[in-house]
């Protein structure tokens, strides 16, 4: 058995370190960077650019958080019916690159802060469902446990990075730039989905 095994593991590695599952892992790690800005910062990013009072701030914090959860619903929604992953994330991402700019130079009054934070967890939360489904498209048969459980720690660094980063950044006076890194860590989410190419091994594997 500690033969098989030992023959197993270098096929094992060869694959989670192949192009592919390599993009697949920087995707889930450039999103995490992303999310670790507009969920743990934006009250302090909000208060430090535009005076916005923190119940306001908590409120746009509170509709981003809901409907990034509703978000999720709906993208898995979206991505049986469209079938179409790629095309799914290039368009949640692009659209929430914009609106993310747009908070990061516009002082909007509390209801529209509300709007756009809401609009921006949506957007983000859709992609989730589609963002699983790239990731098995590159994955051969029978390894997309190996994949994902591999994949999934780009969550865990980026975790660990993400904070000291932008709190560094606040205490240089640069709130805007958080705001300005999740939008530059989103377009570079967005390279990562376009790049992946499901590979011939796992031809059949996405719905």
């Amino acid at each position: 058995m500690g033969e098989t095994t030992a023959k197993a593991q270098p096929g094992g590695w060869k694959l989670l370190l192949s192009g592919p599952i390599l993009r697949s892992f920087v995707f889930f790690a450039f999103l995490t960077m992303t999310g670790s800005a507009l969920a743990n910062f934006s009250i302090v990013v909000l208060g430090g650019l535009y005076d916005t009072p923190i119940t306001v701030a908590n409120a746009a914090l509170t509709a981003f958080l809901i409907f990034n959860a509703l978000g999720v619903l709906s993208g898995g929604v979206i991505a049986n019916r469209f079938k179409n992953p790629a095309a799914i994330v290039t368009a949640g991402l692009g659209a929430s690159g914009v609106t993310i700019v747009i908070l990061a130079f516009t002082n909007f009054s509390a209801a529209f802060l509300v709007v756009m934070l809401g609009v921006t967890g949506f957007l983000n939360g859709m992609i989730m469902p589609s963002r699983d489904l790239i990731v098995r498209a590159v994955t051969p048969p029978g390894s997309f446990g190996l994949v994902f459980g591999f994949v999934s720690t780009g969550f865990s660094i980026s975790g660990v990075i993400a904070p000291p980063l932008y709190g560094w950044l606040m205490d240089q006076g640069e709130p805007r730039v958080i705001y300005l890194c999740a939008a530059v860590f989103t377009a570079l989410s967005l390279l990562m989905a376009r790049s992946a190419k499901p590979s011939p091994q796992a031809s059949g594997a996405i719905l």
